[in-house]
């Protein structure tokens, strides 16, 4: 598996979300690329750069591809969209609470050997780390999918929320760097 941000990947699931309300032709035309290219992405056939794939995010508002794309090349570091949950908000806003309290139980499990100094050799401290990550993950997942419902749902530009919570983060010195 290949660590770190990726120039190009497969990304036929967020084509797919981008086709519902845009034609091919359109996609090729605003993001001046070819039809062909586009149906190629679309089937999975061809790869979309980080550039196509940073046009398709600037030119339409559409939060699930936005979310699909980070996933992709971030190798999953970003998690992936839950797609195979129920949509529903109120589905989704269970979800995160359950996945959050889980998330939460296993910290606290894990509180005593946390609290250990780290020892490079340690299997519980690695096992209970990769335990609290894997919980975290899930409420990752789970969040994304969740604000990129929202956002979608009521027609709220992500990239334009994100950045005017930087802001706030930055003057909170939440954030030093960037």
């Amino acid at each position: 598996m290949t660590h770190g941000i990726q120039e190009s990947v497969y990304a036929p699931s967020a084509l797919a979300v981008l086709t519902k309300n845009h034609q091919q032709k359109e996609l090729a035309i605003d993001n001046h690329v070819t039809q062909s290219l586009v149906s190629q992405q679309a089937a999975g056939k061809r790869k979309v750069s980080k550039q196509i794939a940073q046009s398709y995010i600037d030119n339409y508002n559409e939060p699930f591809s936005a979310m699909i794309f980070a996933s992709k090349f971030t190798n999953g570091i970003i998690p992936p969209l839950f797609d195979g949950l129920d949509q529903h908000q109120m589905s989704l806003s269970y979800r995160f609470e359950k996945e959050s309290s889980e998330a939460m139980n296993e910290i606290q499990n894990q509180l005593e050997v946390f609290s250990e100094a780290i020892k490079e050799s340690s299997q519980k401290q690695n096992v209970a780390a990769k335990h609290v990550i894997a919980e975290l993950l899930d409420v990752v997942a789970t969040t994304n999918t969740f604000i990129a419902n929202i956002a979608c749902k009521y027609k709220i530009d992500l990239v334009q929320e994100a950045e005017e919570r930087e802001k706030i983060w930055k003057e909170q010195g939440l954030i030093k760097a960037r």
